[in-house]
């Protein structure tokens, strides 16, 4: 006779968990919940992803391009699996790999701000001369004022101190939490 097998447990709930667990800055919890999902979910992409999100919280930044290289391992066009590869790269210092993803990322999803703000920033870290071009088409695609801070730093690297006290003025006030 056969054994009766559970069905396996849906991995989404600790994935929100995780998530809402990362979002109140309890990392410890967000990585326990991520881990689990990510382990008892090996062939799914999403817990990987959300894995990655807390371990490049946690500065464990080899541990997230790790987990973020199994969910694009699953997943390999994913825009925002690529994204966040790049971001991942970018706080390392790996500039070229983090260039070469968000450019993979753009052309697959070519209306995102974020992920062009996100190609600001990394041109602006290599010195590229199109880094202004992008936080410019960044603002004017967005909604959240991010890509205008964005431009802010990009501007006051280059020495454009008026430039970025400007779109420091404009940008919508954070809020203080």
């Amino acid at each position: 006779a056969g054994m009766i097998r559970a069905a396996p447990r849906d991995w989404r709930p600790l994935v929100v968990r995780a998530n809402v667990r990362l979002m109140l800055g309890d990392i410890p919890g967000a990585r326990a919940d991520a881990e689990q999902a990510a382990r008892e979910h090996p062939r799914v992409a999403a817990p990987q992803g959300a894995l990655s999100e807390v371990l490049l919280a946690a500065g464990d930044n080899q541990a997230a391009l790790r987990a973020i290289d199994a969910a694009i391992r699953l997943e390999p066009e994913e825009e925002d699996y690529l994204y966040f590869r790049a971001v991942v790269h970018r706080s390392a210092g790996r500039l070229q790999p983090a260039l070469a993803d968000i450019d993979r990322a753009i052309a697959a999803e070519q209306d995102s701000a974020n992920m062009i703000a996100e190609r600001c920033l990394i041109r602006a870290r290599l010195r590229q001369p199109q880094a202004l071009g992008d936080c410019d088409q960044a603002v004017q695609m967005e909604e959240d004022g991010l890509a205008r801070l964005v431009r802010a730093g990009v501007l006051a690297l280059r020495g454009d101190m008026s430039g970025a006290r400007a779109d420091l003025e404009r940008a919508p006030r954070l809020d203080p939490r």
